[in-house]
């Protein structure tokens, strides 16, 4: 499993390694590159953090979250594919990362506020967390070949 902005010239390591891995998996004579989106699902650290210290940075980049199960539906579905192929796999919809934060903290009953944050002082955040600095990248499909394999679920079901 790779992931979406997996490039070798990266300076973020995580897309740089997942750049590297797909390289050897398309080494092996049958293959499958999976590429999604961020991962939703029980437990997930952004909103942990975000509803503990109440504020999230106001951040415009675009993503396409998708769900834990719906990515496990999908590997468990392609396992049987003879062909090579790569996919890229997003939630139907995209939103700004900054204001799916907040939707999330609605649902979830909680309040979080969002602050405005320049990319330059993001960008020196980001030479201490890597986490900042892929936060700032679209995380987004240009083809979503999550919609041809499932109808992925509501927002709601990720989020409990």
């Amino acid at each position: 499993m790779s992931a979406l902005g997996a490039d070798e010239n990266s300076e973020i390591p995580y897309f740089k390694t997942k750049a590297l891995g797909e390289k050897e998996a398309r080494k092996v004579k049958s293959h499958a590159i999976i590429r999604p989106s961020f991962v939703l699902g029980p437990g997930q650290r952004l909103f942990r953090d975000a509803f503990r210290w109440k504020v999230f940075p106001k951040l415009k980049t675009i993503v396409q979250p998708i769900d834990v199960r719906d990515l496990a539906k999908i590997i468990a579905d392609i396992l049987d594919v003879d062909e090579n192929f790569k996919v890229s796999l997003c939630w139907e919809k995209a939103v700004a990362l900054g204001e799916f934060v907040q939707r999330v903290a609605s649902m979830a009953g909680k309040r979080v506020l969002l602050i405005p944050a320049s990319e330059s002082i993001l960008r020196l955040a980001g030479k201490f967390s890597p986490a900042v600095l892929m936060a700032l990248n679209p995380n987004t499909c240009e083809r979503n070949d999550a919609l041809s394999f499932l109808k992925p679920r509501p927002l709601e079901e990720s989020i409990r």
